[in-house]
């Protein structure tokens, strides 16, 4: 199973319930280095499903991950013109009926 499988796997509430059993530190919580040796992860006995399923999530974790940068991106634009909109340094042309063109 490839990175992606775990990931998803150790982001699961029986995963995070273990955990909780685990952790120590009243301000910031540490796990002990115990927990994740002791952890049974459930896998498939046919290797076929678990490399199948590593393909789907390792196509779903990329497009998380170009939606977030696609965000990034979005974010990064609007931050820039917004400030030049509201000033009017920047003017958006409006058609014959005051729609954005």
């Amino acid at each position: 199973m490839n990175d992606s499988g775990i990931y998803c796997l150790l982001k699961t509430d029986n995963f995070k319930q273990y955990a909780l059993g685990y952790v120590n530190g009243t301000t910031v919580l540490h796990l002990s280095k115990k927990a994740i040796p002791q952890y049974k992860l459930p896998f498939p006995t046919d290797i076929k499903i678990c490399k199948e399923l590593s393909a789907i999530l390792k196509t779903i974790m990329m497009k998380i991950s170009l939606s977030d940068n696609e965000n990034d991106n979005l974010n990064l634009t609007r931050d820039i013109l917004l400030p030049k909109l509201m000033s009017g340094e920047i003017r958006v042309p409006l058609d014959e009926e005051g729609d954005v063109s």
